[in-house]
């Protein structure tokens, strides 16, 4: 049997993926934090931000990282 080893950063980026994949971003956001109301963090962070705000930071995302 081989085992392979991987570098604690390599783990810790497929184990966030995992946990994208199983939980989503908000699931994994919660499951990383361990700590804290989620709840009332999220509507904290996100009350006070309007749509044109969400769309600006997309579309800033965008033109940071185009897609493929």
């Amino acid at each position: 049997m081989s085992v392979q080893t991987l570098e604690p950063d390599k783990v810790r980026v497929r184990g966030m993926r995992a946990l994208v994949k199983e939980l989503g971003p908000a699931g994994m956001v919660q499951f990383r934090s361990g700590w804290g109301d989620y709840t009332k963090d999220r509507h904290r962070l996100l009350d006070k931000l309007t749509v044109d705000d969400l769309l600006a930071g997309m579309r800033s995302k965008r033109q940071k990282h185009p897609a493929p």
